[in-house]
């Protein structure tokens, strides 16, 4: 079976939006899903310290339901850092990647609700094992003046981290048409951005991602470093 092409040009990613368009408008003449698997925990909460390195925990955000859409888990918490400011962590576990259960993407979230968003070419992360990893790079402002930040993330499943979300999309529109529903992560750093010269917000704020990654990656007990950077096992 031939590969779909996900840097191909304009042309044929609308022809796959299209598809997908399709299979979701079809989705909706099918009753209201059963989650799959709808019990499985990382137990994400449990194992990531309140302090890492100079970063401490300031809050954690209770669970959420998100109109109508449920995670197995969500991990949502703000650490700060005397030289690097505020930084939020976002971890997302489903155990069913389908419509009604998929995963937040950044962007289009970001979209949605008003904020003007920019995308900059991945980067990649080196971990304190000296393995890499590729994240997805934004910055989004809230209207008005509002909260500014630099976004890092990716996702993992079980072919391991990608960032391509039209690719996770595709695979989320087949996923329990033509096999079993698939499980998804969303791992996401949010670096807000301090009064600081404009030339030097991007990086300072890429500088604060490489520490609290690196931090958090030595933190974890194997088993949980490999479902959130490597590749997403069976739970």
């Amino acid at each position: 079976m031939r590969r779909l092409n996900w840097k191909a040009p304009w042309h044929a990613k609308a022809t796959v939006l299209g598809v997908l368009l399709l299979l979701v408008a079809g989705g909706q003449m099918f009753p209201a899903l059963e989650k799959f698997g709808k019990d499985k925990q990382l137990r994400i909460t449990d194992q990531i310290p309140a302090s890492m390195g100079n970063w401490s925990k300031v809050t954690t955000s209770a669970p959420i339901q998100d109109n109508g859409v449920n995670y197995n888990e969500i991990y949502q918490a703000l650490f700060t850092h005397p030289e690097f400011g505020r930084m939020a962590v976002t971890i997302e576990y489903t155990s069913d990647s389908r419509r009604q259960f998929e995963l937040h993407y950044p962007k289009i979230c970001h979209e949605i609700r008003g904020d003007q968003v920019s995308e900059f070419p991945s980067r990649n992360l080196v971990l304190p094992d000296g393995s890499i990893i590729e994240a997805a790079i934004m910055t989004w402002q809230q209207p008005q003046g509002g909260n500014e930040a630099l976004t890092a993330y990716w996702y993992v499943t079980r072919e391991g981290v990608t960032t391509n979300t039209l690719k996770l999309k595709w695979d989320q529109a087949l996923s329990g048409l033509l096999r079993r529903p698939s499980e998804a992560v969303m791992v996401r750093f949010d670096s807000f951005y301090r009064p600081v010269l404009p030339g030097l917000q991007r990086e300072s704020r890429m500088k604060a991602v490489d520490d609290l990654v690196s931090h958090l990656k030595h933190a974890l007990k194997p088993d949980l470093s490999r479902q959130l950077f490597t590749q997403l096992d069976e739970v």
